[in-house]
């Protein structure tokens, strides 16, 4: 794949982003793939150390707010149809319909954001609550054995601390393992929402190669005097 190639690639995937966001996105990558092919690479090699075209949207639609998006899309459907006066109408009509129905969706979301926040912190909280236990358990049989001369109740309540203490180390990784695996899939849903605004686009990226080539097309084959064009 050569850097044309790449850029159409992108803004197939990425033709619902905003002009000014799509446009910027392009620039770079297309600088990227020239600063690596002035080091000595091959152009198709400089692109394929990009990585996957698939890789690069995904990167560059996790960068944009969902409410660029939005205006965005709002802005396209603005200027494909404009606002005509049946829909404001409808909009006006419909309003006891479309509205709580926008509201619940914005509440789920909300939801959402938060239960997935609170699940990462319980984690963290059941991990710190063990190793308190542990700690204070082992000091309350010590302080058992020393003060009330009960070895029994001691000794067991050591033995729980100690049992906390040995749960909590390995719950530490583990916890942090849980939220980055929380946080990925957070990431997933976040940017399938956000592809739902995004679509493929039919209509290739103008760059300054696919321009040369056309010029190189336009320019009549020069026949020299006294020869014969075949």
């Amino acid at each position: 794949m050569n850097k044309t190639e790449l850029l159409n690639s992108l803004q197939n995937l990425l033709s619902g982003l905003p002009e000014e966001e799509l446009q910027k996105s392009l620039d770079f990558y297309s600088e990227m793939v020239d600063d690596r092919v002035e080091d000595g690479m091959g152009e198709e090699e400089a692109v394929a150390a990009l990585g996957e075209v698939k890789e690069i949207a995904d990167k560059i639609l996790s960068e944009v707010s969902i409410s660029k998006l939005v205006r965005a899309k709002v802005k396209k459907a603005r200027q494909k149809s404009g606002i005509r006066p049946w829909m404001i109408v409808c909009l006006v009509l419909g309003f006891p319909v479309w509205f709580p129905l926008a509201l619940v969706a914005l509440i789920l979301i909300f939801v959402f954001y938060l239960v997935f926040w609170i699940l990462m912190l319980v984690l963290y909280i059941v991990d710190l609550s063990l190793l308190l236990a542990g700690i204070g358990s082992v000091i309350a049989g010590i302080g058992t054995m020393v003060v009330e001369k009960n070895w029994s109740a001691g000794w067991f309540m050591i033995g729980s601390g100690l049992v906390s203490l040995g749960l909590c180390i390995p719950l530490f990784p583990l916890c942090g393992l849980a939220a980055k695996g929380l946080l990925k899939v957070g990431k997933k849903i976040l940017l399938g929402i956000k592809q739902l605004f995004v679509g493929r686009n039919r209509e290739p990226v103008k760059t300054m190669d696919a321009e040369a080539d056309k010029n190189t097309e336009d320019v009549p084959e020069v026949v020299p005097a006294g020869g014969v064009e075949s």
